[in-house]
């Protein structure tokens, strides 16, 4: 029996990952030719790891029309639904537990999504909804977003005591089978965000969060990776005091002319310290209409040269839940970097 060392399953694996790679950025499909420009791999290599991949069905296999006749060339295309996500998003609105469950293809395409209220979102709730989703999709890595730091893997939140603390992660890996990971809500809006609108420029963005009722929180990507600092509490932007006490910011909070303060605020604390070049104001309180004021007091504190350009963007849960396709996709398989060949 022929044996392959630690080495060569390793560099396999990799070659594996750089052919799926490049075929989710192709998603009309490539040929075998094609493939080996962009990976350098041998044409026969290709060819060899394709047919692996569409016998287990997770690549698909399609002829396109002869141009000039002859035999047309097969083209491959990366099947989205091979492997698939299952998505917990655990959220307290307006003192309601919301208890959103979705899967996600490859592509991060939300395929099924549900929300209900149950009074309690504890391990049980969670491993419930899990369960529904496995059942019905074949779901092989799961993200759970928390609405508070995260560290060493163990939430920690007052406004979701039930799971304060809980080892979540690898006690749903241990009763489902598959990879699980855990993050803050905004770390997976501020990764979604990015991802979808910024990725390519490798910049520094600020994604913060105003909800209604609640104080505020954010994402912080600092030349294109996430930043979370030594115990997960990076982006708790609500600990930001100005000179006045928690119960304070929520009074300001509660009304526009403070909520814009607060911002103007938190848009100068971040300028010194993050220096990004977007700031995206998400949530129900923020709107469009304070774009002017909130620039206007911004270049009072902030030099003209290191103000960030804003996007207002609304309910930050679409963002969220990309950013937590993307985190349970790569699960499944190291990222690979594509990088252009000189």
């Amino acid at each position: 029996m022929n044996e392959m060392n630690g080495t060569g399953i390793r560099l396999r694996e990799l070659n594996f990952e750089l052919l799926k790679a490049v075929l989710k950025v192709y998603p009309g499909g490539v040929t075998k030719q094609f493939l080996a420009e962009k990976t350098g791999l041998s044409l026969a290599t290709c060819g060899t790891l394709v047919t692996e991949l569409v016998k287990t069905g997770e690549v698909l296999e399609s002829a396109r029309s002869a141009s000039g006749g002859g035999r047309p060339p097969r083209l491959y295309t990366y099947n989205n639904t091979y492997a698939m996500s299952a998505l917990l998003h655990p959220a307290v609105e307006n003192g309601v537990r919301i208890l959103t469950c979705c899967v996600a293809d490859a592509a991060g395409r939300i395929i099924w999504r549900e929300s209900h209220s149950p009074g309690v979102i504890d391990f049980g709730t969670l491993a419930g909804a899990l369960a529904t989703a496995a059942e019905r999709f074949p779901v092989r890595a799961a993200a759970v977003s928390f609405p508070g730091p995260v560290r060493n893997g163990l939430p920690a939140s007052r406004e979701l005591p039930e799971l304060d603390g809980q080892n979540l992660t690898g006690r749903l890996q241990e009763r489902f089978g598959f990879a699980v990971c855990l993050d803050n809500d905004m770390n997976f809006a501020a990764a979604g965000y990015y991802n979808r609108f910024v990725r390519h420029a490798e910049k520094s963005l600020c994604y913060l969060s105003f909800p209604p009722g609640r104080y505020p929180g954010g994402g912080i990507i600092v030349d294109g990776r996430l930043t979370r600092g030594f115990s997960g509490f990076a982006g708790e932007v609500s600990f930001l005091s100005f000179g006045i006490s928690r119960g304070q910011q929520a009074l300001r909070l509660a009304n526009r002319n403070g909520l814009i303060g607060q911002i103007v605020d938190t848009l100068a604390a971040l300028a010194a310290v993050v220096n990004p070049e977007i700031v995206v104001l998400a949530g129900e309180l923020p709107e469009e209409s304070m774009r002017e004021p909130v620039m206007k007091l911004s270049r009072e504190l902030i030099p003209a040269e290191h103000l960030p350009a804003l996007v207002f963007r609304g309910d930050p849960l679409d963002d969220c839940l990309f950013g937590m396709s993307l985190a349970a996709q790569e699960l499944l398989a190291p990222p690979v970097r594509l990088v252009r060949r000189r």
